[in-house]
């Protein structure tokens, strides 16, 4: 009867202490981009008065208020709901007085992929590292640029009251064309 070879990994005390030292940098590192999302969650449940007057801003709420969701989404002068609403419609498509707006999508990250791997499959060792970082530079440079610069209006029905969204921090450079 043939039995199962099991191999181990021994891991040396140098290594243990290399991942410890690493899963505690990437560790902090996580708690601080999560962080100020749970601070301003919390807070958002105090009223304007606790949140600016209190002396400890790190405090909890005394009471967990659900009325200021309600507040900036329905009963605010800025309309929040509204805008949210106007950007998921601009963003799957919007339709309005028999016109069909279209939102067409840069594509620049799918050609960078699709070149990259002619890059890695045509040329050898030594030139696919330059040419693959100058072109992963450019790329990188020029959808910053596009995507930077892309803040639109949306002309609302008859009043042409201007909403404007910048989309482009969600989902890159967005153009929007009429389709008759």
């Amino acid at each position: 009867m043939l039995k199962a070879i099991t191999y181990k990994k021994r891991k040396t005390k140098k290594v243990k202490g290399i991942m410890v030292f690493f899963f505690i940098i990437f560790s902090t590192y996580s708690f601080t981009l999560v962080f100020p999302f749970l601070w301003i969650f919390y807070n958002s449940f105090k009223t304007a008065p606790e949140f600016l007057m209190s002396g400890n801003p790190w405090a909890l709420p005394q009471k967990f208020l659900i009325s200021n969701y309600f507040d900036v989404f329905v009963l605010s002068e800025f309309n929040l709901g509204v805008m949210f609403f106007n950007s998921a419609t601009l963003v799957l498509s919007a339709f309005e007085e028999g016109k069909t707006y279209t939102i067409s999508f840069d594509v620049t990250m799918l050609n960078n992929s699709i070149a990259n791997g002619q890059i890695f499959f045509r040329f050898g060792a030594d030139e696919k590292h330059v040419i693959f970082n100058a072109f992963e530079k450019l790329t990188v440079s020029f959808t910053f640029t596009a995507s930077s610069s892309t803040l639109f209006r949306v002309f609302n029905g008859d009043n042409n009251e201007t909403r404007c969204a910048a989309l482009s921090c969600i989902i890159g450079p967005v153009t929007i064309t009429e389709v008759a």
